[in-house]
């Protein structure tokens, strides 16, 4: 079996605020604390969404996406309850130090089953800098996963899939 990550949002070790400034550190909480909130939190992944949609079609991110991708990119908001599956994703964990889980679980689930893992990051990316991928495959080879790659698309930011296409295609080929 093999697992790709492309671009994990997974904190793993250490405060995932250290070092950053206070007002950010204090929008990060009551973003927290908004997500928790059944109504605030639909209308904070609402506003979220459209905003980051907004920007992808005036060209303002990932400006090089065709024309296809950048559809591509609303569609899932066409479907019924689109807002409310993104809010869950939010609280199950993706702002949290998942590292004592990913120690627990790793070692009985991916390393018997000889499972490959590759980590796929944009050197670019500033939503999920390439220093928490590194992190991340640190611990997954420390959990006793053998075959650990990590991939840094040197031309990327969040969407490598995307923004290279190619390279990370070879790059799963590779692994078939």
């Amino acid at each position: 079996p093999t697992l790709a990550l492309v671009a994990p949002a997974i904190f793993v070790g250490g405060d995932p605020l250290a070092g950053v400034p206070l007002d950010r550190a204090l929008r990060f909480a009551w973003f927290r604390f908004l997500i928790s909130q059944d109504g605030p939190g639909l209308n904070l992944v609402r506003g979220s969404v459209r905003r980051q949609l907004a920007a992808i079609e005036e060209g303002r991110t990932y400006a090089n996406l065709s024309e296809d991708v950048r559809r591509a990119y609303a569609r899932p908001t066409k479907a019924e309850g689109w807002d409310e599956g993104l809010l869950q994703s939010f609280r199950a964990g993706s702002f949290a130090d998942a590292s004592e889980r990913l120690r627990r679980e790793v070692p009985n689930a991916l390393a018997p089953a000889k499972t490959k893992v590759v980590v796929v990051v944009g050197k670019n990316d500033r939503t999920t800098p390439p220093a928490l991928s590194e992190a991340l495959r640190d611990v997954l080879i420390e959990c006793g996963v053998e075959d650990v790659r990590y991939e840094l698309m040197p031309t990327a930011s969040h969407l490598p899939m995307e923004e290279e296409a190619g390279g990370v295609r070879e790059t799963f080929e590779a692994l078939v």
